[in-house]
């Protein structure tokens, strides 16, 4: 894993495309063009590295398995051939990571609510 770029270093953009094989996704026939855009402000659906987050038999996951966030702000590095690319994103918590956190609300929050949090990472 690499460690976090020097941000001010970086170009801040405003949307990134990521293109990539949709033969491996799904092809034309799937329904994906193998593009994806992400916008700053746009909030995203992040497939875990959770124990917790057991798959469907389809692969799957239930729908409050997924991470959730918001991309605050996105950072490129261009190399060569490649981009190194850089999400700010601010997470969006479930009941489970406020009783995690110890949070009080947590007994408030509906088995399908998010509640917005001030915890960013990149």
């Amino acid at each position: 894993m690499r460690n976090q770029p020097k941000l001010r270093s970086l170009r801040k953009c405003t949307s990134l495309e990521w293109i990539h094989n949709a033969s491996k996704d799904g092809g034309p026939d799937g329904g994906n063009d193998g593009r994806m855009v992400i916008r700053v402000g746009q909030d995203v659906a992040i497939f875990p590295l959770d124990d917790r987050a057991v798959p469907l038999a389809d692969g799957s996951l239930p729908v409050m398995s997924y991470w959730y966030g918001s991309v605050v702000e996105i950072y490129m590095k261009a190399g060569g051939h490649t981009q190194d690319v850089w999400l700010d994103i601010q997470w969006y918590y479930r009941r489970v990571d406020l009783e995690d956190q110890g949070v009080d609300l947590a007994a408030c929050v509906g088995k399908y609510e998010l509640v917005l949090s001030n915890h960013t990472i990149i």
